[in-house]
């Protein structure tokens, strides 16, 4: 009767360390995903933010910008906008030849917001969107600047969310 008792004793035990191991995982997961989320985005804003560097006083680019397509599978695309908003360059990622891809219609970007925010100095965000696809995207948009920090342009980057 007593190895009866000492075994249910043991059983229980051993369920409920169980269920409170059980019961870390979520929290576990989601401090996990919420640490490569943040070094996810942490990386891209790098390498977006060098990126945008990389433009001559003519927003010809001095680095090639479809290798950043090659190191970022997450970017989808890249545009380049004078300070009028119109399109200089876009490069996508499922085109090798940069000058294949046409010009997107940029009528009316000028007004809007993310661009008034850039061509003041900053960086835009936009909150995420679901491609046709159902492909949750964002554009993240940085300055394009002269040495002397006047913004000449706006290189913005759609980036795949899923990735």
């Amino acid at each position: 009767m007593l190895i009866l008792l000492l075994l249910v004793a043991h059983t229980f035990f051993s369920f409920k360390k169980s269920q409170e191991s059980a019961e870390q995982i979520p929290r576990l997961v989601a401090e996990k995903l919420g640490s490569d989320l943040s070094n996810f985005f942490i990386q891209m804003q790098n390498t977006l933010r060098f990126a945008s560097r990389g433009f001559s006083d003519t927003l010809q680019p001095e680095l090639k910008v479809g290798d950043i397509l090659d190191t970022e599978p997450a970017i989808l695309d890249i545009s380049i906008f004078d300070s009028a908003g119109n399109e200089q360059l876009r490069i996508v990622r499922s085109t090798v030849d940069e000058n294949s891809v046409p010009k997107q219609n940029t009528e009316g970007i000028e007004s809007e917001l993310f661009f008034k925010i850039v061509l003041s100095g900053q960086e835009y965000l936009s909150n995420p969107f679901l491609s046709e696809f159902n492909v949750p995207f964002a554009h993240w948009s940085f300055p394009i600047q002269q040495p002397d920090g006047s913004v000449i342009g706006i290189m913005r980057a759609t980036i795949d969310l899923s990735v």
